[in-house]
């Protein structure tokens, strides 16, 4: 389960049987769709941003079923839009495993920005992405998005096959 259909979509990807959002399979277990029992293992994947009404509901159900319940997540990233924090409690009150293995990065430099931003120390990770040309610097907003532009092109015209994704903070920013 995850908080997100962006989360249960790459774990379904990721090769999980049954991937589905916290809240679809909390109403489906609330109209007797869907049934734990003491076999059903659950994975709330990004479990730090739950509410604490809907980490109330998953323990409730996992509890009174028999059902295991792991949590997966990190306390120190995006939490909860509503009330939260259920998940740094829980893993404070009963522990936690920590895993330290980076394996979504291919290459060994961003496997090392990736740990290094994990232990707060971004200046550095943010230096190796600048060094390989992942980060470019501008003095304005206007060039910014004048050098955005231009790469944006360039890369289409080189590979007019391959996707791009460009990220605008704001409806505003889009208009611009």
């Amino acid at each position: 389960l995850a908080p997100t259909n962006t989360v249960a979509q790459d774990m379904g990807r990721d090769g999980f049987k049954k991937a589905a959002t916290v809240h679809s399979e909390v109403f489906a277990l609330n109209n007797q769709r869907v049934q734990w029992d003491r076999w059903t293992v659950v994975i709330v994947d990004e479990a730090a941003m739950l509410d604490t009404k809907m980490m109330a509901a998953v323990v409730t159900n996992a509890y009174e079923a028999g059902a295991k319940l792991i949590l997966v997540g990190d306390d120190r990233q995006l939490s909860s839009i509503e009330r939260g924090g259920m998940f740094g409690a829980l893993k404070d009150q009963y522990g936690a495993a920590s895993l330290t293995e980076i394996t979504r990065q291919y290459k060994q430099e961003d496997r090392r920005a990736a740990a290094m931003m994990a232990e707060g120390n971004f200046s550095d990770a943010v230096a190796i992405y600048e060094k390989k040309g992942g980060i470019l610097w501008s003095r304005t907003q206007e060039e910014a998005r004048a050098r955005l532009v231009g790469r944006w092109t360039a890369d289409t015209e080189s590979s007019p096959e391959k996707s791009r994704f460009v990220f605008a903070y704001t409806n505003a920013d889009v208009d611009l």
